[in-house]
């Protein structure tokens, strides 16, 4: 064995240790993070909740357009009550996603121009905040211009017919 083996050898395992254990510290950074956030993940819409086996029933809303102003309106594009869903790590290895035995309602809103002179704003649309409330709860919000979502969770189960207000 020559000089060269000897130092090469041991630095390759060095080398080697340094890239498993910064992978599995990176592993367990990233599954802490995503078990802290997954309970406030949603289905991105009625058929991926389907998809995800989260869905529990598609929602009626009334009024299925709000008028904010003379510019400015909400259509309700899919609503749908699913089930909450918890991601968490077994020995920070083996990703286990667990439904919760609360409800979620998601409400997907387009906002629609009802003065198109106003809307000049990222290529056509403007932003509009307005607090929309779900059978007058306060819902939280997500969105950007183009699709504004609002979710409300509940421990029973909703209604099949909603009720959409404006707080003024």
């Amino acid at each position: 064995m020559t000089i060269g083996n000897r130092v090469l050898r041991p630095a390759i395992l060095v080398l080697l240790s340094l890239v498993l254990i910064g992978a599995l510290g990176w592993r367990v950074v990233a599954g802490a993070i995503e078990e802290s956030y997954s309970p406030g993940w949603y289905a991105a819409s009625t058929e991926n909740a389907r998809y995800r086996g989260v869905f529990v029933k598609s929602v009626a809303v009334r009024p299925s357009t709000i008028v904010l102003n003379d510019s400015v309106a909400f259509a309700v594009t899919d609503a749908w009550v699913e089930r909450p869903t918890r991601v968490r790590y077994r020995w920070f290895l083996f990703r286990q996603e667990t439904k919760d035995t609360t409800f979620r309602v998601v409400l997907h809103l387009a906002q629609l121009a009802r003065d198109t002179s106003l809307w000049t704003y990222a290529r056509g649309r403007s932003f509009v905040a307005a607090d929309i409330l779900i059978d007058g709860k306060d819902p939280a919000r997500s969105g950007d211009a183009s699709v504004h979502t609002i979710y409300l969770p509940s421990a029973r189960p909703f209604r099949d017919t909603l009720q959409l207000t404006v707080r003024h």
